[in-house]
């Protein structure tokens, strides 16, 4: 397959993904040719059959959410990296923390970034929303939830001083009434203890 009637057919797509191909193009090796385009620099993969245009051919920009939310589906940005993003915490967190229903935890290591995925059960598995960029849609967690889904994995290690580590701000962006509704939702008894810690340090933002 040529370079140049491959691109034309994936110039316009934000992620490029074997089952795909195998729709658009009748070559049975298509794996072998995806890895020597790989080591010509011209795409990248992300993971096993998923892949990217390098940067010197791609149209459309990189998208982290989409990008996380397609490599291990469903799943949405939470955590720390959800933190930041809503800008309750300064740290600048570079890899893309996700939480999946998927049994399996995983974490993918490329050129694009880091994504690491935390499994959760399903009853646990909301308190997110949608993002877009170009038409490329991603989920994220609610400030609310990603500091639920924190203290959940955090387990009952959660003290007072941990959650001052977190060095938390703008803390008048949390809804504290939602906070509770989600507290009662999970019902986790040590993630119930841990938001009255936080509502002890913050009495003034409720």
């Amino acid at each position: 397959m040529r370079w140049d009637v491959f691109y034309k057919k994936v110039q316009n797509l934000p992620l490029i993904e074997t089952r795909v191909l195998r729709l658009l193009f009748d070559n049975k090796n298509i794996e072998l040719q995806l890895n020597r385009w790989v080591k010509l620099g011209k795409i990248i993969q992300l993971k096993r059959s998923y892949y990217i245009l390098e940067e010197n051919y791609r149209k459309l920009n990189v998208f982290e959410p989409y990008i996380a939310s397609t490599l291990k589906s469903p799943s949405y940005i939470s955590l720390e990296k959800a933190l930041e993003m809503h800008h309750l915490i300064p740290d600048v967190i570079y890899s893309i923390t996700s939480v999946t229903t998927k049994q399996r935890p995983a974490e993918f290591i490329n050129k694009i970034g880091r994504f690491k995925y935390s499994s959760i059960k399903k009853d646990y598995f909301w308190g997110y929303h949608t993002i877009e960029s170009e038409d490329q849609k991603g989920y994220l967690a609610d400030p609310e939830k990603a500091l639920i889904d924190l203290f959940y994995f955090k387990q009952k290690k959660i003290s007072v001083e941990y959650i001052q580590s977190l060095r938390l701000q703008n803390i008048e962006l949390l809804n504290f009434e939602k906070l509770e509704k989600y507290v009662v939702k999970l019902d986790v008894p040590f993630v119930s203890r841990a938001v009255s810690e936080l509502k002890k340090l913050y009495p003034g933002a409720e």
